[in-house]
């Protein structure tokens, strides 16, 4: 799944577009990454040199991504009891960050749960980041409610649990060389970042998700609106903040799906970041993603 560390990589993502029923979508993947990820404005990069010292130069200082994804079953089972366990101690949530991407992306490619995440593996390999966190927003919680929280987890799924860790669950896993599993949650706007102003929000518009994967019962997760996590994600501007747009804006086209562009607009005034909007301008440009198509 990490495709974007060497040349051929990205051939091999031009030669599964070609067996691939979702060629549309694969020629959209592949164009993203040239686009935006091997002709970024900070190294200048050009068409004309995709080389294999292309990748050497962008990508010399960063260690391969790792952590889990909704295919891996470890962490589909946290979401799922994460989400029970929220319901049961009455803490209403959104999903947010890395984790909350994925959901968006997952669930539009699999027709929210229509489909398992395995009939979709070969594109949400490449789509989806792999992370460690749930990152979660909350309403009505506390450091007791959430204790409750992980101790449901770690008796219902048999994992080790540290709860010592400031508005942090952390799971170790059930084998070794494996990585722990976090909960990281927010339980007031104090501990939003980027947007504090629209936090209750944030959480109350969050929209309610079902993934289904083989072998296993579905789930529910409440995943923030796609314009609160881009325009969260606008607020830090990290390479792989703007992969996340990125993957969430061209699977929203593929899958015709709407976005608010003024909505992100208006997050971002209403914070006194506006001018951040020029980098999601840039970003839809790489893409060749004009708004009218999201609208």
């Amino acid at each position: 799944m990490y495709f974007l560390y060497n040349t051929c990589n990205i051939v091999f993502i031009r030669l599964l577009a070609r067996k691939s029923t979702q060629v549309g979508l694969f020629e959209a993947i592949y164009t993203t990454y040239i686009a935006r990820f091997i002709n970024t404005r900070n190294v200048n990069l050009q068409y004309s040199k995709m080389a294999d010292d292309t990748f050497k130069t962008q990508y010399s200082q960063k260690s391969p991504m790792s952590g889990y994804t909704f295919l891996d079953n470890g962490f589909y089972d946290v979401a799922g009891t994460m989400h029970e366990a929220l319901t049961e101690q009455g803490v209403k949530y959104a999903l947010v960050g890395g984790a909350g991407v994925q959901a968006h992306l997952a669930t539009r490619l699999t027709q929210n749960g229509e489909k398992s995440l395995k009939d979709c593996k070969h594109v949400l390999g490449v789509l989806l980041r792999p992370t460690c966190d749930f990152d979660i927003a909350t309403l009505d919680g506390n450091v007791e409610k959430m204790f409750r929280v992980g101790q449901t987890i770690q008796s219902a799924l048999g994992l080790g649990f540290d709860p010592k860790i400031q508005r942090t669950l952390k799971f170790e896993p059930r084998y070794a060389g494996q990585e722990p599993i976090f909960v990281q949650y927010q339980l007031s706007a104090e501990d939003f970042q980027g947007l504090p102003g629209m936090y209750d929000t944030v959480v109350e518009s969050a929209e309610e998700v079902t993934l289904r994967l083989s072998g296993r019962n579905g789930i529910t997760l409440r995943v923030a609106k796609p314009e609160y996590i881009v325009a969260s994600k606008l607020t830090r501007g990290s390479h792989k903040d703007n992969m996340d747009i990125a993957h969430l804006l061209t699977v929203l086209k593929q899958t015709h799906g709407n976005f608010g562009f003024e909505d992100v607009r208006a997050i971002l005034k209403g914070h006194n970041k506006e001018q951040l909007f020029s980098n999601l301008e840039n970003i839809c440009v790489d893409l060749g993603i004009a708004r009218p198509e999201l609208n």
